[in-house]
């Protein structure tokens, strides 16, 4: 008698062994999903409610095992379909380990693999940073502790919020500029994205620092910079924000852009738009399974290698389809074109009615080098740092912001083409961090070519 009951008794001990597996993984999953429910907007009195849920379902599954498993005993189907269930949950689990020991294994011969970051490109200290002294696992984490940036109610204003640490310092919406005096004359106000706020360095190493060092040398006691750098904005939301100011006669306004007016006009086909409203309307615009993937890395990148390798979600993988439209494409340029020089026109105007200077300086950027080194070949690769079609979004857009800058500067204004400042390199001497971003030395050569110019004009 005894063989023959043995075959039922093992079933059910499988059984019972597979639904306990089976309640943990659900239990887990469960968290797991509120947790990026909680990432959405779900506040904590709904995530812990959801979460204590869960718990109470898990205990009265492992209450009714005993009645569960009398009815399995009864009922072979019900034990064929449970063992079914159970063997599918173990497929599931022994794949996802083995796809994530391989990743990891991967990575671990091949460090570069796994990154799908700039955080996780930093931690590889890139060449621009070789000889960084402040570079270190504490500047880093402060770098990722940014405090964000506000957008007023009506407006297309993009203002820093405060940070205070031993780096990077906000205050009142603006950078710390470092060596300023304590009392001054007149302001040097310096617009421009976030390569003017320059959050790449410490407060000592931005541009707007650098310049103020040189300018303590010629005008001492007479200017303090004011930095007004944050992320994104374009020349047009600069001059937004300068009209919130109060110049005085002998300020100096410096603009200092033409990358973001690039992105959003030609990469992003919308001249008239802004960045952080493009980027609000690609989320709006994301289909069920592209959401999914966004809260699975917002929940497992940073514990999973294979979610971070293969479930990246903000590394686009095909250009824009209007870049290989020549027709539109000409007409994104004509109106940036428009735009840009209206823009610096208005800019001017509004300065000279305060009795303030404009100056306006169109940056670099890794299209506009004479020559690319090994290193700057491989950031063209990563796409996670230079989307795919940014390389020709900035072929049709550079010349056009050229030609506008050369129109003003023709009209009188003091508009200046700085855009191949940094072609010129020591052997093995790197700048970027991405096709824009640069380091600390790439910031002093701009700080010096801007003082250049501000000193033919002031006295």
């Amino acid at each position: 008698m005894v063989p023959q009951n043995s075959p039922n008794e093992k079933e059910t001990r499988f059984t019972q062994f597979s639904l306990g597996i089976f309640g943990l993984i659900l239990f887990f999953a469960s968290l797991s999903l509120g947790r990026a429910l909680g990432d959405l907007g779900w506040s904590t009195p709904r995530l812990v409610g959801a979460s204590v849920g869960v718990v109470l379902f898990a205990a009265s599954v492992v209450i009714a095992y005993p009645k569960v498993f009398t009815m399995l005993t009864q009922h072979k189907t019900l034990i064929f379909l449970a063992a079914q269930v159970a063997l599918f949950i173990w497929s599931v689990i022994g794949s996802s380990i083995g796809l994530e020991i391989g990743t990891r294994i991967l990575v671990r011969l091949n460090p570069d693999s796994g990154v799908r970051t700039r955080e996780q490109f930093m931690d590889l200290r890139p060449a621009p940073f070789v000889d960084a002294p402040y570079f270190g696992e504490e500047f880093l984490s402060e770098t990722r502790s940014g405090k964000g940036v506000a957008i007023p109610l009506g407006t297309r204003l993009v203002i820093p919020n405060d940070q205070q640490g031993k780096y990077i310092n906000v205050s009142n919406g603006k950078r710390r500029t470092a060596f300023q005096p304590i009392e001054v004359k007149n302001k040097v106000y310096l617009f421009g994205g976030s390569t003017i706020f320059s959050g790449e360095v410490p407060d000592e190493y931005t541009i707007a620092s650098r310049l103020q060092q040189l300018l303590n040398t010629k005008f001492a006691d007479r200017f303090t910079v004011e930095n007004y750098g944050s992320t994104s904005v374009t020349l047009a939301q600069q001059f937004e924000r300068l009209r919130t100011l109060q110049l005085a006669p002998g300020d100096v306004v410096i603009f200092y852009d033409g990358v973001n007016d690039v992105t959003q006009a030609i990469y992003y086909g919308h001249p008239e738009g802004w960045i952080i409203g493009e980027n609000r309307g690609l989320f709006a615009d994301l289909n069920m399974f592209q959401k999914a993937r966004l809260n699975i890395y917002n929940s497992f990148g940073g514990r999973s290698e294979f979610v971070n390798v293969f479930l990246y979600p903000y590394e686009p993988q095909l250009s824009p389809p209007h870049l290989k439209d020549f027709a539109r494409l000409q007409t994104f340029q004509t109106q940036m074109k428009e735009n840009y020089y209206a823009g610096m026109v208005e800019a001017n105007r509004y300065a000279e009615s305060s009795s303030a200077s404009f100056f306006h300086f169109l940056q670099p950027n890794i299209f506009t080098l004479s020559h690319l080194s090994e290193y700057e070949k491989s950031l063209l690769k990563k796409k996670f740092l230079i989307f795919p079609g940014l390389d020709n979004a900035f072929t049709a857009g550079n010349p056009i912001l050229k030609e506008a800058s050369s129109r003003a500067f023709g009209e009188s204004l003091k508009a200046y083409d700085l855009s191949e400042v940094l072609n010129e390199r020591a052997n093995g001497e790197e700048f970027y961090l991405d096709y824009v971003h640069v380091t600390d030395t790439a910031n002093l050569r701009i700080a010096q070519a801007i003082f250049n110019k501000l000193t033919a004009h002031l006295k």
